[in-house]
Formats: C-alpha cells, sequence, structure tokens
C-alpha cells in the first residue's frame, strides 16, 4: 500500500492560473492607461476651451475699448474749435485706429452660427464706423456739430449693442465646451468604473478558481498524508509482528545451540557451536532492535516528560558500565517539562550513551557529557563523547536505518540505534542533528518543544 503526495502544481493547472492572473493584471493595466490617457485630454481640452474663450473675451473687450475710445475722440473732435488741437486729436485716432485694426485680427470667433453671425455683423459695423469716420471729422472741421453727433450716435450705439452680443455668446459658448467636457469626463468615468468592475470580477474569478483548486490540493495531500500514515503504522505493526514471531523459532535455535555445544566432542564442533551462538545473539539482538524501531514510529507529541529524570534513570543504568571502563559520565541536565515521555527519552539518552562505549577508542578511557537547558522556544539536550567520530560523509547518513559508518563493522550493533533515536525524536515533535570528526568524538544535538504552559 503506497500514497503519492502531491507535490507541485500540475502543468495545465499553473498555466491556467498564470494566463488568468496575466489577464487580469492586462485589464487593470489597460483601465488605469485609458484613465491617464482620458484624464490628460478631458485637461488638455479644457485647457483649451477656456484659454480661446479667455483670449476670444480679451479680444472683444480690447475692440470695444478701442471703439470706446475712438468714439469720444470723434465726440471731442466735434466739440473742438481750434485746428492745432483737432489734428492732434486726429493723430490719437490713427493709432486708436490701428490698435483696433490689431484686436480685430486677433480675434477668432467660436465655431458655431450665432457666433460667426455675431462676429460679421459687428465686423461690418466696424467698416461702416471706418466709414462714416471720415465726413464726421470733416463736418466737425467745418463746425456742423450736430449733424456730425447724429451722424456718429447711431453707429455708436450699434456698435456697443453688437459688442454686449459678441461676449456673451463667447460666454454661451465656453460654458458649452464646458459641459460637453464634463459630460465626456463622466461618461470616461462610467466606462472605467465599467472597466474596473470587470476587472474585479475577472480577480475574484480567478481567486475563486485559485481556492478550489488549493482546497482540491489540500484535501489532496491531507487524503495522501492519512494514507501514509496509516501505511507506516501498518508496516510499524508488521514489523513488531514479523519481529515477535522470530523470536520464538530463535529462542528455540538457541537452545539447540546450547545443547550442541554441551554434547560437542571435538574442538571443531564446539567452534562451531561458539559461531552459531554468537550468530543467534546478532539475531536476538536485531530483532530487539526493529521492534523498537517499529514502536519508536508511534507519535509522542501529547506525552510529556522531565528530562532531568530520565537522565537520572540513564545514570543508573549505564553509569556502572562508564566506570568498569575507567570512564567518566558527566551529567547536568536542568528540570523542565517536554514534549516527550521520561520513557522515550531514557531510550534516547541510553542509545547514544551506548553509542559512546561501543565505539569508544581502544587507548583513551570515555568520557561522555550529558547536558540540558530550556531555550526561548525548546529545550536542548546535547550528548558528546570522545569516540572514534565518524567523517563528514558518515555522519550525514549516520541516522540511516542498518547504516554503519566505516571502521565500525567489527563492534557490535545493528545499526539501528541512532535510526531509533531520530523517530524517538521527530515523533515528539523535535529534531536531532549530529556533528563529529574522525578520531575527535562525536556530539549530538537534540531540540524538543517544551509542555504547554511550561
Amino acid at each position: 500500500m503506497s500514497a503519492d503526495a502531491p507535490s507541485r502544481v500540475p502543468p495545465d493547472e499553473r498555466r491556467t492560473l498564470l494566463v488568468g492572473f496575466a489577464l487580469v493584471l492586462a485589464l487593470f493595466v489597460v483601465v488605469l492607461a485609458l484613465a491617464v490617457l482620458r484624464a490628460r485630454s478631458a485637461d488638455a481640452q479644457a485647457r483649451r476651451v477656456v484659454a480661446g474663450a479667455a483670449d476670444g473675451i480679451v479680444a472683444v473687450t480690447r475692440v470695444a475699448v478701442d471703439l470706446d475710445e475712438k468714439a469720444l475722440l470723434i465726440y471731442e473732435h466735434i466739440l473742438e474749435r481750434r485746428s492745432d488741437v483737432m489734428a492732434h486729436l486726429e493723430q490719437r485716432l490713427s493709432e486708436v485706429e490701428r490698435d483696433l485694426g490689431r484686436a480685430v485680427a486677433r480675434y477668432t470667433p467660436p465655431d458655431t452660427p450665432e457666433a460667426r453671425a455675431s462676429w460679421e455683423a459687428l465686423v461690418a459695423d466696424l467698416g461702416e464706423v471706418e466709414a462714416a469716420s471720415g465726413p464726421v471729422l470733416a463736418l466737425s472741421r467745418r463746425n456742423e456739430d450736430v449733424a456730425a453727433r447724429r451722424t456718429m450716435d447711431g453707429l455708436v450705439d450699434d456698435v456697443h449693442r453688437l459688442e454686449a452680443q459678441l461676449v456673451a455668446t463667447s460666454e454661451r459658448e465656453a460654458t458649452r465646451a464646458l459641459d460637453r467636457i464634463r459630460a465626456s469626463q463622466r461618461a470616461t468615468l462610467a466606462a472605467l468604473l465599467a472597466l474596473a468592475a470587470a476587472g474585479t470580477a475577472a480577480a475574484l474569478l480567478v481567486a475563486a478558481q485559485v481556492t478550489r483548486t488549493i482546497r482540491a490540493r489540500a484535501e489532496l495531500l491531507r487524503r495522501a498524508t492519512r494514507s501514509l500514515e496509516e501505511t507506516n503504522r501498518e508496516l510499524d505493526a508488521f514489523a513488531g509482528r514479523v519481529a515477535h514471531d522470530l523470536r520464538g523459532p530463535l529462542s528455540t535455535v538457541a537452545l539447540a545451540a546450547s545443547l550442541l555445544q554441551r554434547r560437542a566432542l571435538a574442538p571443531e564442533e564446539a567452534q562451531a557451536t561458539e559461531r552459531l551462538k554468537r550468530a543467534v545473539h546478532r539475531m536476538e539482538a536485531l530483532i530487539r532492535d526493529l521492534l523498537a524501531f517499529s514502536r519508536a514510529g508511534a507519535k509522542a507529541e501529547d506525552a510529556e516528560g522531565d528530562p532531568e529524570a530520565a537522565a537520572e534513570q540513564l545514570a543508573e543504568d549505564i553509569g556502572p558500565r562508564v566506570e568498569e571502563q575507567g570512564g567518566r559520565l558527566d551529567v547536568a541536565v536542568a528540570h523542565a517539562r517536554v514534549r516527550c515521555s521520561v520513557g522515550l527519552l531514557r531510550e534516547v539518552l541510553y542509545n547514544l550513551a551506548d553509542n559512546a562505549l561501543k565505539y569508544r577508542r581502544p587507548d583513551v578511557a570515555p568520557a561522555i557529557a550529558i547536558k540540558g537547558e530550556a531555550q526561548r522556544a525548546d529545550y536542548e539536550l546535547v550528548v558528546s563523547d570522545n569516540g572514534m567520530g565518524m567523517a563528514e560523509d558518515d555522519a550525514r547518513r549516520a541516522f540511516d536505518a542498518f547504516f554503519r559508518a566505516r571502521g565500525a563493522a567489527e563492534r557490535p550493533g545493528t545499526g539501528l540505534g541512532l535510526a531509533i533515536v531520530k523517530r524517538v525524536v521527530e515523533g515528539c515533535g523535535g529534531r536531532v542533528d549530529a556533528r563529529s570528526r574522525e578520531g575527535s568524538g562525536t556530539t549530538f544535538v537534540i531540540r524538543l518543544p517544551l509542555a504547554r504552559g511550561a
């Protein structure tokens, strides 16, 4: 029985998600670009309209001012009796007429029939005023003031009326243009809002698709995890049953080997039975380690224990063995509550200390140090020795089941001790690392989560 947990998004799903995100991003970019362009266009158009209206009003106002000044100078000419003063007034009239011509040339009426008709009528009246100016001045020079004033009054009134009409037309055209700009801006805003709503809807659709995909894959992952956990439990139970079932026949073989050894007559028979007994002992050790390995696979995150108590039990169990070999066991483990039972902690420490004795250097007395203290978020246990150590490559594989480092083949063991340590520690929610140098000993660092409320 096997379960394959999904580890990557399938290419078709990844492609669909990428296309969806790309479309949404492109839509929002287009909306933003259109908004910027429309805003700039509306602003430029508004500036042109306002500038044109202002220029037109200024030009029309300048025409009106020049006409008023011209009319005043003509009236002043009519009232004047001295010829030299009249000549001076006629000179000023020429200057005003030149300025009036420039104002007329500068003005461009709005592009509407009403504005063009008003301007054409004003230009025509200006022509009449210009044409009548000569006869009026001639009447004034002859001091025929009444006839000159009567001729001038009607023309000036018509010009003023057309001036007011032209200014009002220019203002109305500017207001209408601004109203058109505002309407265009409102239409643009409505279009942008529609595009934004469409982009938001597309984003929501893509987000919904992503959510469905994530949920589906999360469900697949949960199913695969449950299946894998069940498979591991079945394998652990199978290994335990096989190991347990093997112990019965193996005990029979061990008993038979002992009987054969007692009945052996020739030295060759005694050596053969001795080898058989050693093989039986190795098989018993392997079965015992297999049972421990299978039982260590159970989750132990809900259990709690005190590393100090586990270290005290270890000192009682393995301390005499260390002393027999002339070695030293230093234990400095602080009290704490960790998420691992005392029994499992003792199993971990025993395996590490037992390895330190198995793989000691022949010419050096064993020295084992066990230290433990609570850190910020976890509890750190450090077990170090002065044994034969391991090469860097061997240290990386030290926790693999049945792995034995170079130079350890002739030492007793099954290659499961460190695998059991790792399985127990990880089952408790922790982690373990090994640092070693060949010929200089090994240090194991275990980090276990603190119990809740500790």
